[in-house]
This record gives C-alpha cells, sequence and structure tokens, in this order.
C-alpha cells in the first residue's frame, strides 16, 4: 500500500493558499509510472485521479507486500527544493507564494546589493510581497505581465547586480491567468566577465593602434583586470615586446651594414623567424658583392666634388664604369649637378646684363625652392634701377644748377648709400661754394673790398677758388691803396707846379727891377722846370706801377674764372 501523502514540513514557512492552482499537487502523492518501466518487466499499474482525488489501483499479483518508491509522497514544491536553479511561482495578482532554495541561496548572496537600490528588501521575506519589490519601476513590470499567454524572457540590473528570467504564464480552464513560473538566473558575473573582456579588447585595441602610428612603446596594463585575465595581458606585451626586441636587432644589424659594416652579426632566430636571417643575409651577400662598385663611385663622387671646387665645373662622373642600376643613378647625379651649373649660367647671364645697364633683361623663373634665385634678382633689379634713379636725378640738378633739392638715403642701403651720401656731399659742397663766390662776387660789384673769404672753411679745389679770390681781394686793395697813394703824389706835384708857375709869374712881374734879379730868376725857373720834370717822371712810374697791379688783379680774376670752368666741368663729369 502507498503511503499516505505527508504533512508540509513544518519549517517551511511559505504559505501555500487552498485556492492556489497547484494545492492540487501538493494534496496529491507522487506516483510511480509504469510507463517508466521496461516492457519485460512490465505489470499491473495503478492510476491516481488526482482532480478527484479518488484512487484506482491494481495491486501485483506476484507480490504480497509494495515496497514504497523514493518519491511518494512528497510534493511538488519539495521536488522544486532539489533543483539548483533558482524557481519562483507567483500568483495571477503578482505575490510571490512560492521561491526554491537555490532562489533564496541567489537572493541572500546578492542582497546586499539590491539593498543599494532596494532599501527594504530582505532575501528570506519575499514569499507572501508582490514581485514588485525587485523593481525600481515596478509599473513597467505589470505592464509586460498584463495578458502575457506565452513565456517572456526579460533582463534587469539592480544593486550591481545583473539578473535574467523567464516567466511562464499558467492559466486556468476559463483562459484567466493562474499563476506565473518564474525561472531566473544570476548574470551578473557573466555580464562582469563580458565588459572586462570588451575593455580587454580595447586596451589590445588601441595598443594596436598607437604601434600603428609609431608609439611603440605603449603596452597594457594588466594590473587593471582579474588574475586569469591579467597572466594572458602580461604575455601579450611580453610578445609584443619580444617582437619589438627583434626588430630592432635587426634594424641595429642594417644600420651597421649601412654604416659601413657588412660584417655586422646578427643573432639568429628560431623557427619561423629564420626568415630574418635569410633577409638579411640577402641583403648582406648584395652589399658585398657591389662593394667595389660603391667605393669606386665614392671615389669618382669625391673626385668630382673637388674638381667642381677647384673651378672645373665640367667635370662629371663616367657612367660606363659601371653596371645598369648604377648607372642609372650617376646619371641622374650628373644631371642634377648640370642642371645646378645652368641655373647658376643663367643667373649670371642676367647679372651681366645688369652689369651693361639693361635691368630689364629677362631671367627664366624657376620652379619650387629654386625660386629664390628669381626672388633674388628681382631685388637686385629693383635696387639698381632705384640707385640709377636716385643718381640720374642728383647728377641732372648739379648739371642744371639745382642745388636745393636732397635724395633720402635710408632707401639704399650698403655701398648704394655711401654713393647717393657722397654724392649729396658734392652737391651740399658745391652749394656752399658757389654761394660763397656769389657773396664774393657781389661784394667786389658793390666795391666791398674788405669782406672776410674764410678760405679754411673749404677744401681742396674749392679751397683753392676762395683763397684765389682772397688774393684777389688782396691784390685789388693793394693797387686801388697805391692808385691812392701815386694820385696823392701827383696831386702834391701837381700843386708844387702851380706855385712854381704862380712864382714865375710874380718873377716877371718885377723883370724891370734888376737884371740880376731876372737872371736870377731864370735860374730858379730852370731848377723848377727841373724838379716838374722829375715829378712828372716819379708820377708816370707811379701810374705804370698801378696799371702793373691792375694787371695782377686781372690774371688772379682769370684764374679765379678758370677753376669755376674747372668746377662746372666736373659736374658735367659727374652728370
Amino acid at each position: 500500500m502507498a503511503k499516505k501523502p505527508s504533512a508540509p514540513d513544518p519549517q517551511d514557512n511559505r504559505p501555500r493558499l487552498m485556492n492556489d492552482p497547484l494545492a492540487w499537487i501538493d494534496a496529491a502523492p507522487v506516483a510511480a509510472s509504469a510507463a517508466a518501466e521496461p516492457a519485460a518487466t512490465a505489470r499491473p499499474t495503478r492510476t491516481v485521479a488526482r482532480a478527484t482525488g479518488t484512487k484506482n489501483r491494481t495491486e501485483p499479483m506476484t507480490k504480497p507486500t509494495e515496497i514504497p518508491a523514493a518519491w511518494d509522497g512528497m510534493h511538488t514544491f519539495q521536488v522544486l527544493d532539489f533543483l539548483s536553479n533558482p524557481m519562483m511561482v507567483a500568483d495571477h495578482d503578482m505575490v510571490i507564494r512560492y521561491v526554491n532554495e537555490a532562489a533564496f541561496r541567489m537572493f541572500e548572496r546578492i542582497e546586499g546589493g539590491i539593498r543599494q537600490d532596494l532599501p527594504h528588501f530582505t532575501a528570506r521575506d519575499v514569499v507572501g510581497k508582490n514581485i514588485d519589490v525587485f523593481h525600481k519601476n515596478p509599473s513597467y513590470q505589470r505592464h509586460l505581465m498584463h495578458g502575457m499567454t506565452t513565456p517572456h524572457d526579460g533582463q534587469f540590473s539592480v544593486g550591481g547586480a545583473h539578473l535574467a528570467f523567464r516567466a511562464t504564464p499558467k492559466n486556468n480552464a476559463d483562459g484567466s491567468l493562474g499563476c506565473i513560473f518564474v525561472e531566473w538566473r544570476d548574470r551578473t558575473a557573466e555580464v562582469e566577465a563580458t565588459d572586462e573582456l570588451a575593455s580587454m579588447v580595447k586596451a589590445v585595441d588601441d595598443m594596436a593602434r598607437a604601434h600603428v602610428e609609431g608609439e611603440i612603446d605603449v603596452r597594457i596594463d594588466p594590473t587593471k583586470f582579474r588574475p586569469v585575465l591579467r597572466d594572458t595581458l602580461s604575455m601579450v606585451n611580453s610578445m609584443v615586446e619580444e617582437h619589438i626586441k627583434t626588430k630592432k636587432k635587426v634594424v641595429a644589424c642594417v644600420t651597421a651594414m649601412a654604416q659601413g659594416n657588412l660584417d655586422a652579426p646578427m643573432e639568429q632566430f628560431n623557427r619561423k623567424r629564420v626568415f630574418l636571417n635569410d633577409a638579411i643575409e640577402l641583403i648582406r651577400g648584395s652589399l658585398k658583392t657591389f662593394d667595389d662598385e660603391i667605393k669606386r663611385l665614392l671615389g669618382d663622387m669625391k673626385q668630382m666634388t673637388a674638381a667642381h671646387t677647384a673651378g672645373d665645373i665640367d667635370h662629371f662622373i663616367d657612367t660606363t664604369a659601371y653596371s645598369a642600376n648604377y648607372a642609372e643613378v650617376i646619371s641622374g647625379v650628373n644631371a642634377m649637378v648640370e642642371e645646378h651649373i645652368a641655373t647658376k649660367r643663367k643667373a649670371l647671364a642676367c647679372m651681366m646684363e645688369f652689369a651693361k645697364g639693361n635691368f630689364d633683361a629677362p631671367l627664366e623663373r624657376f620652379p619650387r625652392k629654386k625660386a629664390f634665385i628669381n626672388e633674388a634678382m628681382d631685388a637686385i633689379r629693383d635696387n639698381f634701377r632705384s640707385l640709377v634713379r636716385d643718381v640720374g636725378m642728383m647728377a641732372q640738378d648739379l648739371a642744371e644748377g639745382v642745388l636745393d633739392h636732397q635724395v633720402d638715403s635710408t632707401a639704399h642701403q650698403g655701398e648704394f648709400r655711401k654713393l647717393i651720401d657722397t654724392i649729396d656731399r658734392i652737391r651740399s659742397n658745391f652749394g656752399n661754394v658757389t654761394s660763397e663766390i656769389e657773396r664774393l662776387s657781389r661784394s667786389i660789384v658793390a666795391g666791398k673790398l674788405d669782406v672776410d673769404t674764410a678760405p679754411e672753411s673749404f677744401k681742396g679745389a674749392y679751397r683753392q677758388l676762395i683763397e684765389a679770390f682772397d688774393q684777389a681781394f688782396a691784390s685789388l686793395n693793394g693797387a686801388f691803396r697805391l692808385l691812392g697813394q701815386q694820385a696823392q703824389q701827383v696831386s702834391i706835384t701837381v700843386e708844387q707846379m702851380s706855385q712854381s708857375s704862380q712864382s714865375l709869374a710874380t718873377n716877371s712881374q718885377i723883370q724891370s727891377s734888376s737884371v740880376d734879379e731876372i737872371s736870377s730868376s731864370a735860374e730858379q725857373t730852370d731848377i723848377q722846370v727841373k724838379s716838374n720834370a722829375a715829378a712828372a717822371t716819379t708820377a708816370s712810374q707811379l701810374v705804370t706801377g698801378a696799371s702793373e697791379v691792375a694787371e695782377g688783379g686781372k690774371i688772379k680774376i682769370n684764374e679765379m674764372v678758370t677753376a669755376m670752368e674747372g668746377i662746372r666741368a666736373s659736374s658735367q663729369d659727374i652728370a
């Protein structure tokens, strides 16, 4: 005989209502099914009418007693407690009616985290409460559950925990919702592992991008990850480091060979890295094969450089002594040198035209970085034009006697500025001389012969000119002074002659006095005539001297005119 269903465990504080859709499961024990037995051992079975609570049992005829099965008398909720998958049952009002042990343990494990968002949550106190205790937004969950007819899968996060569930509805006979079976799954570790894996992938990607951009010292920080990933990432760093070390060794060997050490050693790499040794040895062999040709090329290039430095700019390397590849390179070098020489010749030809006064001489416009040649030549052209324009204007002013026009020399530099300043000093000095000559000439015309000439204020021919004026003034003053003295002497002589004539007339009036007196008077007259003749001779000498002084002044004036003519000729030469 089968045992009667056992009463609920008094320690089980999970309330079960009599109108629970699963109440009939609690009321009936679980019977062994004959269908589960092999056909060869089939025996009469018993039928349990769970809907009515009545039992139709067919007892085995071969066994006097029945050994109860392990599940006899076990209700359904007890079966669910043996499952490792968290389970929960809620009624149609979303009130939690049952939670299996696996679910209790899961909620207890994350209880602290859930309380961060739901402070009143207690894991062992969820039975009899609404499912709202799991949600910060209950209305959203109720909307999903309302009218549910098929299983619903969902996920949500609470208090740092990530939970997934499947809610399966069980409807009543009339189609109304009877209860909901909820299967839970704590996917926190899965989400954290996924996030950590994503972080690891991003770290690897960031390092890869950095290396592509040349930042080959970038590494992943493994301390930010769990030990299981930390070891993996450390191995990734080591792998990258090893690849970089290998590259550095290869580059060091190639650099040494490029610097002329063709016997530079290279570490022998293992397994599939051997191709690096093969490539290095191929390069080494090629360099050694062409070593003589390279040395000869270097020698020829040094020889060409020395020849060009010495002035032999038509010296080029003979390409016929080299192989095709080297000959092509050397031809390029020769062409480059020849092009530079041709460029210099074009620039010099333009400079020659400048030297001839052709400032409109054209020059080919050179491309790109050779354009500085055109810029320099254009600057030279503009400077020459500016200098010639200003010098020509100053010379024209000198030729036309315009001595008050000054050119701004700051527009020029170096020797050009010195030239403009020199011509300007010529203009200034010439103006000062002409002004002084004009002043002295006007003094002569006005008869002012006591004017100071100050020749020490001038230099060279200009000083000689002023000194000539000074000498002319001295000569003229001396001549006029002598003329004055001689005129005064003539006046005195004439006066003496007049007095003698008067005396002679007086003596003639008394001729009748006596013959002796007449004779005496005649002697005196003769003496006076001789005296007058001597005075006339002296006057003649004085006049001759004055004439000679005047002639000397004329000569000095002619010398002054000659000096001024020389100044005028010099001005025309400058122009």
